[in-house]
């Protein structure tokens, strides 16, 4: 019944919030391990860059970039306060970022580049104990990883977090506001490619990690969302697969309704629909 189905989503949120919180934990001890191996800048120099050689430093370029995250994060909210379909949303959100994060650990330990810019005082950091380099990845966790937040890194290149969330904020709220709003979607998308030139023109990463980024958080998306609107329509041995190759969109999605989820809003608490043309 429907009481037992929402019991069930909300199970499902919890591990997804769980989820995340380990991936993004996993990811700030990451940084910590990638701080201690970043090259020395007086031995290796900046790469060459397309756009880094030749796009002036903008100073205040990479705060401003923060700032479009962070408007891109108030407009998910304010969507999922209205949306019906609010905790699977949030769900997938929470799903799709954290398997994306997991994927930058691995990324940012193979390869240590080189600092991208002069301007950038970063020195190996060593930790003399393993309990220091826990309060300093928690440290990270706290402050997200933002500048905003207080939070300085070094040898997080590749690929570029900042990017990776720009990205996957434009694609949840265009996916889930109507279709109608085109003008809204495009400004949001301007926003998110805005935010990436902003990131470039600070110097603050090289042009390959803001494409893998975009590039990795974009296809995650889209695979899991084309997989989700399918899964209703599986036969047993379509679902014993999908368990396979994509256990997480198994779990996640296995009380998805047989006609997915509508984008139907209204008034929280109040239950009062929101009508928006499509």
């Amino acid at each position: 019944g429907g009481p037992n189905i929402g019991n069930k989503q909300l199970i499902r949120l919890a591990a997804a919030a769980a989820y995340c919180c380990l991936s993004i934990f996993t990811t700030s001890f990451s940084l910590v391990a990638a701080h201690e191996r970043v090259p020395l800048t007086d031995q290796y120099p900046p790469l060459p860059d397309l756009i880094l050689d030749n796009v002036p430093r903008i100073p205040w370029a990479f705060a401003a970039s923060e700032v479009f995250i962070l408007t891109l994060g108030g407009m998910l909210l304010c969507l999922l306060a209205i949306h019906r379909a609010r905790i699977a949303i949030l769900t997938r959100f929470l799903a799709i970022s954290a398997t994306v994060f997991l994927l930058r650990c691995v990324t940012m330990l193979a390869t240590s580049l080189s600092v991208p810019g002069a301007h950038l005082d970063c020195k190996q950091l060593r930790l003399d104990s393993f309990q220091d380099k826990i309060d300093r990845a928690l440290h990270i966790m706290m402050g997200l990883g933002s500048t905003v937040f207080g939070v300085e890194t070094c040898g997080d290149y590749m690929f570029s977090g900042h990017c990776t969330g720009l990205t996957l904020l434009a694609c949840f709220i265009c996916e889930y506001t109507p279709s109608a709003w085109a003008g809204f979607h495009r400004a949001v998308w301007l926003l998110c490619i805005f935010g990436i030139f902003c990131i470039l023109a600070a110097h603050e990463h090289y042009s390959i990690d803001c494409f893998v980024a975009f590039y990795i958080s974009s296809r995650v998306f889209a695979y899991y969302h084309s997989l989700a609107y399918q899964v209703s329509t599986m036969s047993p041995s379509q679902w014993k697969r999908l368990g396979v190759w994509f256990p997480l969109v198994a779990y996640f999605e296995r009380y998805t309704p047989r006609d997915g989820y509508k984008n139907a809003y209204e008034i929280p608490y109040v239950a009062k629909e929101i009508q928006f043309d499509e």
